[in-house]
Protein backbone atom coordinates (compact mmCIF):
# COMPACT_ATOMS: atom_id res chain seq x y z
CA UNK A 1 0.00 0.00 0.00
CA UNK A 2 1.70 3.20 -1.41
CA UNK A 3 1.29 6.40 1.41
CA UNK A 4 1.67 10.28 0.25
CA UNK A 5 1.89 11.98 3.68
CA UNK A 6 1.86 15.92 3.08
CA UNK A 7 4.11 18.00 5.76
CA UNK A 8 7.06 17.16 7.37
CA UNK A 9 6.16 18.70 11.12
CA UNK A 10 5.51 16.90 13.79
CA UNK A 11 2.41 15.21 12.82
CA UNK A 12 3.28 14.48 8.93
CA UNK A 13 7.00 13.01 10.52
CA UNK A 14 5.53 10.83 13.19
CA UNK A 15 2.76 9.32 11.35
CA UNK A 16 5.05 8.77 8.52
CA UNK A 17 7.62 7.14 10.88
CA UNK A 18 4.51 5.04 12.19
CA UNK A 19 3.54 3.91 8.96
CA UNK A 20 6.92 3.01 7.94
CA UNK A 21 7.43 0.97 11.06
CA UNK A 22 4.42 -0.66 9.87
CA UNK A 23 5.44 -1.22 6.94
CA UNK A 24 3.48 0.61 4.32
CA UNK A 25 5.54 1.97 1.13
CA UNK A 26 5.38 5.79 2.44
CA UNK A 27 6.75 8.90 0.68
CA UNK A 28 6.65 12.41 3.45
CA UNK A 29 6.09 15.89 0.96
CA UNK A 30 7.83 18.68 2.90
CA UNK A 31 7.19 21.94 0.54
CA UNK A 32 10.24 23.78 2.43
CA UNK A 33 13.95 23.22 2.24
CA UNK A 34 14.18 21.07 5.39
CA UNK A 35 11.60 19.11 8.13
CA UNK A 36 9.90 21.34 10.67
CA UNK A 37 10.46 24.88 8.46
CA UNK A 38 7.14 26.01 9.38
CA UNK A 39 5.06 25.80 13.11
CA UNK A 40 6.60 22.64 14.48
CA UNK A 41 9.89 24.62 14.55
CA UNK A 42 8.41 27.81 15.78
CA UNK A 43 6.52 27.37 19.39
CA UNK A 44 6.67 27.08 22.75
CA UNK A 45 8.12 23.83 21.97
CA UNK A 46 6.06 22.89 25.20
CA UNK A 47 4.92 19.35 26.17
CA UNK A 48 2.05 19.89 27.70
CA UNK A 49 0.44 18.26 30.33
CA UNK A 50 -2.98 19.64 30.13
CA UNK A 51 -2.99 22.38 32.39
CA UNK A 52 -2.64 25.02 30.32
CA UNK A 53 -6.56 24.31 29.08
CA UNK A 54 -8.53 23.95 32.37
CA UNK A 55 -12.00 24.96 30.20
CA UNK A 56 -11.57 21.89 28.13
CA UNK A 57 -11.56 18.36 29.14
CA UNK A 58 -10.56 16.63 26.23
CA UNK A 59 -7.78 18.85 25.27
CA UNK A 60 -6.97 17.93 28.85
CA UNK A 61 -7.02 14.09 27.66
CA UNK A 62 -4.99 14.24 24.76
CA UNK A 63 -2.18 15.76 26.26
CA UNK A 64 -1.74 13.57 29.08
CA UNK A 65 -2.53 10.39 26.82
CA UNK A 66 0.48 11.91 24.56
CA UNK A 67 2.51 13.16 27.29
CA UNK A 68 3.63 9.56 28.37
CA UNK A 69 4.03 8.16 24.84
CA UNK A 70 6.12 10.81 23.94
CA UNK A 71 8.83 9.77 26.63
CA UNK A 72 8.57 6.51 25.81
CA UNK A 73 8.27 6.90 21.80
CA UNK A 74 10.49 10.15 21.73
CA UNK A 75 13.03 9.52 25.51
CA UNK A 76 15.68 12.05 23.91
CA UNK A 77 13.53 14.60 22.27
CA UNK A 78 12.29 16.66 25.21
CA UNK A 79 14.63 18.03 28.67
CA UNK A 80 13.12 18.36 31.96
CA UNK A 81 12.10 22.16 32.95
CA UNK A 82 13.13 22.60 36.32
CA UNK A 83 10.88 24.81 37.64
CA UNK A 84 7.73 24.95 35.81
CA UNK A 85 5.30 27.22 37.34
CA UNK A 86 1.29 27.89 36.86
CA UNK A 87 -0.26 30.86 38.66
CA UNK A 88 -3.49 32.11 38.56
CA UNK A 89 -3.72 35.56 37.81
CA UNK A 90 -5.60 37.21 41.11
CA UNK A 91 -8.15 39.51 38.77
CA UNK A 92 -9.43 38.99 35.37
CA UNK A 93 -9.13 34.80 35.40
CA UNK A 94 -11.80 32.96 34.00
CA UNK A 95 -11.05 30.40 36.42
CA UNK A 96 -10.46 30.65 40.17
CA UNK A 97 -7.57 29.27 42.03
CA UNK A 98 -9.71 27.09 43.48
CA UNK A 99 -11.52 25.38 40.26
CA UNK A 100 -8.12 25.35 38.91
CA UNK A 101 -6.48 22.94 41.35
CA UNK A 102 -9.92 20.89 41.50
CA UNK A 103 -9.71 20.08 37.41
CA UNK A 104 -5.81 19.27 37.67
CA UNK A 105 -6.65 16.65 40.35
CA UNK A 106 -9.62 15.62 38.77
CA UNK A 107 -7.55 15.16 35.13
CA UNK A 108 -4.80 13.06 37.37
CA UNK A 109 -2.45 16.29 36.70
CA UNK A 110 0.13 15.95 39.83
CA UNK A 111 0.98 19.92 40.81
CA UNK A 112 3.11 20.60 44.08
CA UNK A 113 1.63 24.48 45.71
CA UNK A 114 4.38 27.15 45.92
CA UNK A 115 4.47 30.59 47.04
CA UNK A 116 4.57 32.92 44.00
CA UNK A 117 6.73 35.45 45.90
CA UNK A 118 9.36 32.70 45.99
CA UNK A 119 9.40 32.30 41.90
CA UNK A 120 9.26 36.06 41.27
CA UNK A 121 5.15 36.28 40.98
CA UNK A 122 3.09 38.72 41.56
CA UNK A 123 -0.67 39.75 41.24
CA UNK A 124 -1.46 36.35 41.30
CA UNK A 125 -4.08 33.84 43.60
CA UNK A 126 -2.50 31.22 44.05
CA UNK A 127 0.79 29.04 41.99
CA UNK A 128 1.75 25.45 41.63
CA UNK A 129 4.72 23.67 40.10
CA UNK A 130 4.22 20.96 37.93
CA UNK A 131 6.53 18.54 35.45
CA UNK A 132 6.02 19.50 31.54
CA UNK A 133 9.50 19.42 29.57
CA UNK A 134 10.88 21.57 26.76
CA UNK A 135 10.54 19.72 23.26
CA UNK A 136 13.98 19.85 21.40
CA UNK A 137 13.49 20.96 18.10
CA UNK A 138 16.71 21.25 16.88
CA UNK A 139 17.17 17.21 18.04
CA UNK A 140 13.62 16.09 16.66
CA UNK A 141 14.38 17.72 13.28
CA UNK A 142 17.79 15.80 13.18
CA UNK A 143 16.45 12.78 14.36
CA UNK A 144 13.45 12.68 11.20
CA UNK A 145 15.88 13.47 8.89
CA UNK A 146 17.97 10.68 9.75
CA UNK A 147 15.07 8.17 10.51
CA UNK A 148 12.90 9.33 7.39
CA UNK A 149 15.98 10.11 4.93
CA UNK A 150 14.84 7.08 1.98
CA UNK A 151 11.24 8.83 2.45
CA UNK A 152 11.07 12.18 3.13
CA UNK A 153 11.14 14.87 0.21
CA UNK A 154 11.92 18.55 1.34
CA UNK A 155 11.16 20.97 -1.08
CA UNK A 156 8.51 19.26 -2.56
CA UNK A 157 5.14 21.36 -2.99
CA UNK A 158 2.33 18.95 -4.04
CA UNK A 159 0.40 21.03 -6.47
CA UNK A 160 -2.53 18.68 -7.98
CA UNK A 161 -4.89 15.67 -6.35
CA UNK A 162 -7.16 13.86 -8.67
CA UNK A 163 -9.07 10.73 -7.29
CA UNK A 164 -9.09 7.91 -9.07
CA UNK A 165 -11.28 4.24 -8.56
CA UNK A 166 -9.76 3.74 -5.09
CA UNK A 167 -7.04 5.42 -5.40
CA UNK A 168 -5.49 9.04 -6.08
CA UNK A 169 -3.04 10.81 -8.51
CA UNK A 170 -0.54 13.45 -7.13
CA UNK A 171 1.29 14.97 -9.93
CA UNK A 172 1.54 12.05 -11.79
CA UNK A 173 2.14 9.13 -8.73
CA UNK A 174 -0.47 7.08 -7.65
CA UNK A 175 -1.34 6.55 -3.90
CA UNK A 176 -3.48 4.50 -2.03
CA UNK A 177 -4.42 7.10 0.60
CA UNK A 178 -2.82 10.95 1.16
CA UNK A 179 -2.36 11.98 4.31
CA UNK A 180 -2.36 15.94 4.77
CA UNK A 181 -0.73 16.98 7.83
CA UNK A 182 -0.31 20.81 6.79
CA UNK A 183 -3.31 22.14 9.33
CA UNK A 184 -5.51 22.81 6.35
CA UNK A 185 -2.53 25.19 4.78
CA UNK A 186 -2.69 22.70 1.92
CA UNK A 187 -6.62 21.36 0.68
CA UNK A 188 -8.53 22.11 3.39
CA UNK A 189 -11.55 19.95 3.50
CA UNK A 190 -15.00 21.55 3.47
CA UNK A 191 -15.15 22.68 7.25
CA UNK A 192 -15.92 26.54 7.90
CA UNK A 193 -15.25 26.79 11.11
CA UNK A 194 -10.96 27.06 11.04
CA UNK A 195 -9.08 30.14 10.53
CA UNK A 196 -5.19 30.94 10.26
CA UNK A 197 -3.77 32.89 12.59
CA UNK A 198 -0.35 35.40 12.30
CA UNK A 199 1.20 34.63 15.61
CA UNK A 200 4.41 36.69 16.94
CA UNK A 201 6.82 35.24 20.04
CA UNK A 202 9.54 37.12 21.13
CA UNK A 203 13.00 35.45 22.65
CA UNK A 204 15.36 36.36 25.67
CA UNK A 205 18.51 35.41 26.95
CA UNK A 206 17.87 34.79 30.63
CA UNK A 207 20.11 34.85 34.04
CA UNK A 208 18.24 32.14 36.05
CA UNK A 209 18.13 28.62 35.54
CA UNK A 210 14.98 27.15 33.24
CA UNK A 211 11.77 28.39 34.87
CA UNK A 212 8.63 28.61 32.81
CA UNK A 213 5.47 31.47 33.90
CA UNK A 214 2.29 30.88 32.84
CA UNK A 215 -0.37 33.25 33.78
CA UNK A 216 -3.95 31.83 34.06
CA UNK A 217 -6.20 31.67 32.58
CA UNK A 218 -7.51 34.12 30.07
CA UNK A 219 -5.51 37.52 28.35
CA UNK A 220 -2.56 37.00 30.09
CA UNK A 221 0.78 36.00 29.45
CA UNK A 222 3.84 33.02 29.05
CA UNK A 223 6.99 32.69 29.99
CA UNK A 224 8.70 29.08 28.87
CA UNK A 225 12.11 28.44 28.54
CA UNK A 226 13.13 28.52 24.92
CA UNK A 227 16.58 26.49 24.49
CA UNK A 228 20.45 28.00 25.50
CA UNK A 229 19.75 29.47 28.33
CA UNK A 230 16.81 31.46 26.54
CA UNK A 231 13.27 31.95 26.95
CA UNK A 232 10.12 32.93 24.94
CA UNK A 233 7.52 35.47 25.83
CA UNK A 234 3.71 34.78 24.28
CA UNK A 235 0.84 36.83 25.14
CA UNK A 236 -2.86 35.49 24.22
CA UNK A 237 -4.24 38.83 23.21
CA UNK A 238 -0.90 40.28 21.64
CA UNK A 239 0.89 37.72 20.50
CA UNK A 240 -1.93 36.84 17.36
CA UNK A 241 -1.84 39.29 14.76
CA UNK A 242 -5.49 38.87 13.58
CA UNK A 243 -7.61 35.97 12.02
CA UNK A 244 -7.56 35.33 8.51
CA UNK A 245 -9.76 33.07 5.98
CA UNK A 246 -6.28 32.09 3.68
CA UNK A 247 -2.83 30.31 5.19
CA UNK A 248 -1.91 33.15 2.34
CA UNK A 249 -3.27 36.26 3.73
CA UNK A 250 -1.83 35.27 7.31
CA UNK A 251 1.83 35.36 5.62
CA UNK A 252 1.25 38.58 3.99
CA UNK A 253 0.12 40.34 7.42
CA UNK A 254 3.41 38.40 9.27
CA UNK A 255 5.33 39.73 6.03
CA UNK A 256 3.98 43.21 6.76
CA UNK A 257 5.06 43.55 10.16
CA UNK A 258 8.08 46.16 10.00
CA UNK A 259 10.98 46.33 12.87
CA UNK A 260 9.37 49.07 14.78
CA UNK A 261 5.86 47.49 14.53
CA UNK A 262 7.78 44.51 16.56
CA UNK A 263 9.61 46.39 18.61
CA UNK A 264 6.07 48.56 20.05
CA UNK A 265 4.47 45.07 20.39
CA UNK A 266 7.35 43.65 22.28
CA UNK A 267 7.04 46.19 24.49
CA UNK A 268 3.85 46.11 25.18
CA UNK A 269 4.06 42.15 26.08
CA UNK A 270 6.92 43.14 28.43
CA UNK A 271 4.69 45.92 30.14
CA UNK A 272 2.11 43.11 30.30
CA UNK A 273 4.49 40.73 31.68
CA UNK A 274 6.01 42.98 34.37
CA UNK A 275 2.61 42.96 35.89
CA UNK A 276 2.68 39.75 37.24
CA UNK A 277 6.69 39.61 36.94
CA UNK A 278 8.54 42.67 38.25
CA UNK A 279 11.81 41.47 37.89
CA UNK A 280 11.67 40.78 33.99
CA UNK A 281 13.94 43.31 32.97
CA UNK A 282 16.45 42.03 35.37
CA UNK A 283 16.03 38.34 34.00
CA UNK A 284 15.24 38.83 30.58
CA UNK A 285 16.97 40.57 27.40
CA UNK A 286 15.37 40.45 24.28
CA UNK A 287 17.37 38.65 21.15
CA UNK A 288 15.22 37.41 18.68
CA UNK A 289 11.79 37.15 17.27
CA UNK A 290 9.72 33.70 16.54
CA UNK A 291 7.10 34.30 13.92
CA UNK A 292 4.58 31.71 12.60
CA UNK A 293 0.78 30.43 11.52
CA UNK A 294 -1.37 28.40 13.46
CA UNK A 295 -4.44 27.41 12.48
CA UNK A 296 -7.49 26.91 14.82
CA UNK A 297 -11.22 25.89 14.91
CA UNK A 298 -14.09 28.01 16.36
CA UNK A 299 -14.52 26.77 20.31
CA UNK A 300 -15.80 28.87 23.19
CA UNK A 301 -13.76 26.33 25.36
CA UNK A 302 -10.35 27.39 24.27
CA UNK A 303 -10.07 23.88 22.96
CA UNK A 304 -6.67 23.09 20.99
CA UNK A 305 -7.74 19.28 19.92
CA UNK A 306 -6.26 17.10 17.03
CA UNK A 307 -9.22 15.97 14.54
CA UNK A 308 -8.72 13.69 11.79
CA UNK A 309 -11.22 14.26 9.29
CA UNK A 310 -11.77 11.96 6.33
CA UNK A 311 -12.79 12.60 2.63
CA UNK A 312 -12.34 9.44 0.63
CA UNK A 313 -9.20 8.55 0.34
CA UNK A 314 -7.60 11.69 1.95
CA UNK A 315 -7.14 12.32 5.77
CA UNK A 316 -6.87 15.22 7.06
CA UNK A 317 -4.94 15.74 10.34
CA UNK A 318 -6.04 18.86 12.35
CA UNK A 319 -3.32 18.74 14.88
CA UNK A 320 -3.51 19.88 18.58
CA UNK A 321 -0.44 20.25 20.83
CA UNK A 322 1.87 18.27 19.43
CA UNK A 323 1.25 15.34 21.89
CA UNK A 324 -1.61 14.85 20.36
CA UNK A 325 0.39 13.15 17.74
CA UNK A 326 -0.27 10.00 19.36
CA UNK A 327 -4.41 10.44 19.14
CA UNK A 328 -3.91 11.17 15.29
CA UNK A 329 -1.50 7.92 14.87
CA UNK A 330 -4.80 5.73 16.58
CA UNK A 331 -7.20 7.58 14.32
CA UNK A 332 -5.38 7.28 11.04
CA UNK A 333 -4.56 3.30 11.70
CA UNK A 334 -8.41 2.91 12.72
CA UNK A 335 -9.15 4.48 9.35
CA UNK A 336 -6.94 2.18 7.38
CA UNK A 337 -7.73 -0.38 9.20
CA UNK A 338 -11.35 0.06 8.05
CA UNK A 339 -10.12 -0.02 4.56
CA UNK A 340 -12.95 -2.39 3.13
CA UNK A 341 -15.37 0.08 3.34
CA UNK A 342 -13.69 3.01 1.92
CA UNK A 343 -14.59 2.18 -1.65
CA UNK A 344 -17.79 2.95 -1.23
CA UNK A 345 -16.87 6.68 -0.03
CA UNK A 346 -14.97 7.65 -2.90
CA UNK A 347 -16.17 10.71 -4.54
CA UNK A 348 -19.16 11.18 -1.70
CA UNK A 349 -19.89 14.60 -1.04
CA UNK A 350 -20.20 14.71 2.71
CA UNK A 351 -16.91 14.52 4.51
CA UNK A 352 -16.40 10.94 6.70
CA UNK A 353 -15.32 12.50 9.87
CA UNK A 354 -13.61 10.52 12.68
CA UNK A 355 -13.44 13.08 15.61
CA UNK A 356 -11.20 11.82 17.58
CA UNK A 357 -10.95 15.63 19.99
CA UNK A 358 -14.86 13.94 20.95
CA UNK A 359 -13.57 10.26 21.91
CA UNK A 360 -10.44 9.93 24.45
CA UNK A 361 -8.66 7.61 26.17
CA UNK A 362 -6.65 9.00 29.02
CA UNK A 363 -3.18 7.70 29.86
CA UNK A 364 -2.96 9.69 33.42
CA UNK A 365 0.28 7.35 34.41
CA UNK A 366 3.31 5.81 33.07
CA UNK A 367 1.83 2.32 33.81
CA UNK A 368 -1.34 3.02 31.65
CA UNK A 369 1.22 4.72 28.91
CA UNK A 370 3.47 1.31 28.71
CA UNK A 371 0.26 -0.65 28.21
CA UNK A 372 -1.15 1.30 25.61
CA UNK A 373 2.55 1.47 23.88
CA UNK A 374 2.48 -2.31 24.03
CA UNK A 375 -1.09 -2.17 22.28
CA UNK A 376 0.28 0.07 19.59
CA UNK A 377 3.54 -2.45 19.02
CA UNK A 378 1.14 -5.50 18.44
CA UNK A 379 -1.39 -3.37 16.09
CA UNK A 380 2.02 -2.35 13.78
CA UNK A 381 3.43 -6.27 14.04
CA UNK A 382 0.09 -6.51 12.76
CA UNK A 383 0.61 -4.81 9.69
CA UNK A 384 3.99 -5.73 9.19
CA UNK A 385 2.43 -9.10 8.96
CA UNK A 386 -0.43 -7.91 6.31
CA UNK A 387 1.98 -6.19 4.02
CA UNK A 388 4.17 -8.59 4.06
Amino acid sequence: MRILVIGGGWYGCHLALALVHAGFEVTLAEAEARLFARASGHNQNRLHLGLHYPRSHRTRTQALYGYHHFLSAYPGLSSEVPHNIYAVAAEGSLVDLGTFLQVCEASGIDTVPVDPESVGLRNVEGAVACSERLILTDLAREYFRRTLYRHAQTGYAVHHIAKLKNRLAVDGQTYDWVINTTSFAFRAPRNPSHWFEPTVLFIYRTVEPFVGRTIMDGDFVSIFPYQDRAVSLSSVPLSPQGQFATYAEARNRLDSLTASDLTALRRRMEAQARVFCPAFDDLYSPVGVQLSIKTKMLDAAAARLCMVLQEGREIHVFPGKIDAIFTAEDAVFDILESDGDVGAQDGADDVAAAVYGLAHRPAADVASAHRLQTARRMRLEGWRSAAG
